[in-house]
């Protein structure tokens, strides 16, 4: 049976910085299969090419690369880096529609997905570390880094480490302060309402694309679906490895942020809902007590958050940021349109 097993956390997903692994210039990526590939049922049908880039001595992470704008001419890359839970196919609908000016590329983070499953160098200082090798290994010279929610915080480490290596930064609903956050006595005062899976469900593929779709917005990739759930997909892990570990590991191995350091132009997009209708569609079909549960964690997260995003707005030189109204946290898949015009109206 497949249960979604990432979709109800604010999407919290990090990284930050490490030295370049010295695996990574002595050997080159190497393509393996699309999940579901070569077993006959299901291929892939997003535009990429898939590759495994070693970043350290016994350490890769997949990479997807759906090419440029032009035989020979590949434009400037454009990587996306996806949230806490999530793999790079979690924006194999969404990254395509940049290929005619970018050379676009996703990231899946060590722990997850197709990439290796160490038992540790889940802080922030190693993951940023990962990205900037992928981008050493692959010489993307300067790309525009865009981080769905909690890869945010690999970008603030990035401008830490190494402020040239990007062009520009976008946060897709990812230019929080996630330590603040967490330290906040209010975000944990009232717990994030699950959504009920829905009468009927039967665990099958259908079923979980539905159900995913309810709670993050529509256009969730079955790609994405399968790299979380399907055996073959994931590499076995590392000894040490716990992946019900990896949450705490993230949330200890972040620091506040210094959104003073971004030295890059930066642009946040948000989604923000104005009822707790947007934020939780659910809700309205829930029992009584599910929809109490949601109104109290939406008039308790709503000011929080307001407040990061002033203070991101307030903090980062020169920063630009566009609100969505009615948007979700995955904003790219409530509001693909919007986000796709700010993106390129910035990365220019």
């Amino acid at each position: 049976m497949i249960l979604p097993r990432h979709l109800q956390l604010f999407a919290i997903a990090t990284a930050l910085v490490a030295p370049v692994a010295l695996g990574a210039a002595r050997h080159g990526p190497r393509p393996v299969e699309a999940p579901g590939q070569g077993r006959g049922e299901w291929t892939d049908p997003s535009p990429h090419r898939v590759r495994r880039v070693p970043v350290r001595p016994g350490i890769e992470l997949e990479v997807l690369d759906w090419g440029g704008p032009a035989r020979g001419g590949r434009g400037t890359p454009l990587v996306f880096l996806a949230g806490y839970g999530n793999t790079a196919h979690v924006f194999d609908g969404f990254a395509p529609r940049f290929r005619d000016r970018f050379h676009v590329l996703a990231i899946t983070r060590r722990g997850f997905g197709a990439s290796t499953r160490a038992a540790g160098g889940y802080d922030n200082v190693t993951l940023a570390g990962d990205v900037l090798a992928v981008l050493d290994a692959l010489h993307l010279e300067r790309p525009v880094l865009v981080a769905h929610s909690f890869g945010g915080a690999e970008l603030n480490a990035i401008a830490l480490r190494r402020p040239a290596a990007a062009r520009a930064f976008v946060y897709l609903d990812g230019g929080f302060d996630f330590a603040e956050l967490y330290a906040d006595p209010e975000w944990t005062r009232v717990p994030i309402p699950r959504a009920p899976l829905p009468p009927g469900y039967d665990g099958t593929l259908r079923a979980a694309a539905a159900y995913t779709a309810l709670v993050t917005g529509p256009g969730y990739p079955e790609a994405e679906i399968r790299a979380q759930n399907a055996p073959g997909v994931r590499p076995p892990p590392a000894p040490g490895f716990h992946a019900d570990s990896l949450e705490t590991w993230l949330r200890r191995g972040t620091p506040r942020a210094n959104f003073r350091a971004i030295r890059v132009p930066a642009l946040a997009i948000y989604g923000v809902p104005r009822t707790v209708e947007e934020k939780y569609p659910w809700s309205a079909n829930a029992p009584a007590a599910l929809r109490r549960q949601a109104a109290r964690r939406y008039q308790v997260e709503a000011p929080l958050l307001a407040r990061q995003r002033e203070r991101f707005r307030r903090e980062v030189p020169g920063a630009r940021v566009v609100v969505i109204p009615g948007g979700r946290h995955y904003v790219f898949l409530t509001h693909p349109q919007e986000v796709a015009a700010a993106i390129r109206g910035f990365a220019r």
